[in-house]
């Protein structure tokens, strides 16, 4: 590579160009024609990606000619996904592919982003792992099926937006909201079926009950020490005190209010200021009675049109079908695996926009 490259912004009218230098960039590993074209809308690359603010595209030029790009998408405030990065067949081993990935990553750094998580092709497996990047899995491809693709995982930096409270039995780590974010009004929140509202100490039985049953929390992501009694306790304790706080912990209870049953707990962790993320659990003798539906639903529709924020996340272990086929008659939409900032695992990442 010569010190004449160049890399900047990508142009909506360059789009048909970058999609042509992708099937090319791809078809240098000899791939079919019938096989290119069963990638062919997956290469493309359109002025509408380019020009929407959760992307962002770069070109490499050296002459005045375009060699080669990368797309980063965000996913949320700490984590993006590598939508291209395509080199030219003929520039292909120059070092440009690794101008690019390291611009991406000073990007996603500057942006506040901790990982990117890279699908990448297996012929590319040796040099992701070159730039850094870690195997983390593998998915089945959208285009071909039975043909499955690395996942790799590249660390950014650490998040400085967390802060740790310490209890009895453990360190319990939590974002911290951004100062500007939206404020919770603690009202309960009221249904035909159900109640939102904050946690009390009358709370304690039903919700220790459910923490200790290993069933029941298996696709949660709390740690050993808070799924015993005392760290459940601990917990509910923290949760409660929190209120108060400038920073509360948006964490609350589900109540039945023609019995007053406890039936679940639900809560909001703001990762920006457009996004946020939704959890919740429902109690064993409560479940198949579509509370976990209505409080999806019910508590997505405040954190949008009350507080004011632009998307909601939902992460889904993949093996949890239940909350994928909840969150989809709510009205989220899959937007594929991506690796948990909490757990580091792969999740699906059901998203809600506003205006849905």
């Amino acid at each position: 590579m010569t010190n004449s490259l160049t890399l900047r912004e990508a142009k909506p009218e360059e789009a048909i160009q970058l999609s042509g230098l992708a099937m090319r960039s791809k078809s240098y590993w000899g791939y079919s024609d019938d096989f290119m074209e069963a990638c062919r809308d997956e290469l493309t690359v359109t002025s509408e990606m380019i020009q929407d603010s959760k992307f962002h595209y770069v070109v490499a030029e050296m002459a005045n000619e375009v060699v080669g790009f990368y797309g980063v998408e965000r996913l949320s405030s700490l984590q993006f996904e590598l939508e291209a990065l395509f080199v030219d067949p003929v520039h292909i081993g120059s070092g440009i592919g690794r101008a690019l990935i390291t611009h991406a990553r000073d990007f996603i750094g500057e942006s506040g982003g901790r990982s990117l998580i890279i699908q990448g092709d297996p012929n590319a497996e040796e040099f992701y792992l070159a730039v850094g990047a870690q195997l983390i899995g593998e998915k089945e491809s959208d285009s071909i099926p039975g043909r499955f693709l690395p996942i790799f995982r590249m660390e950014i930096a650490e998040s400085k937006d967390t802060r740790t409270v310490s209890l009895e039995s453990e360190t319990l780590e939590f974002r911290q909201r951004p100062k500007s974010a939206k404020t919770f009004v603690g009202e309960p929140i009221n249904t035909e079926h159900l109640q939102i509202r904050p946690f009390t100490r009358g709370d304690i039985e039903p919700f220790t009950r459910f923490m200790t049953d290993q069933e029941s929390t298996r696709f949660l992501t709390f740690g050993d020490e808070q799924k015993s009694s005392q760290g459940a306790r601990d917990l509910l304790e923290a949760t409660i005190t929190s209120y108060g706080t400038e920073h509360p912990m948006l964490a609350f209870a589900v109540e039945a209010p023609k019995t007053s049953t406890f039936i679940g707990f639900c809560g909001l962790t703001p990762h920006d200021e457009e996004t946020i993320e939704i959890m919740y659990a429902i109690m064993p003798d409560a479940r198949r009675k579509g509370y976990a539906t209505e409080v999806a639903a019910v508590l997505s529709q405040y954190a949008l049109n009350k507080l004011g924020y632009l998307r909601v996340i939902a992460p889904i272990a993949p093996a949890n079908e239940v909350s994928k086929i909840v969150a989809t008659k709510v009205g989220f939409k899959d937007n594929g695996l991506v690796t948990d900032v909490n757990s580091g695992e792969l999740v699906h990442q059901f998203i809600w926009l506003s205006g849905n």
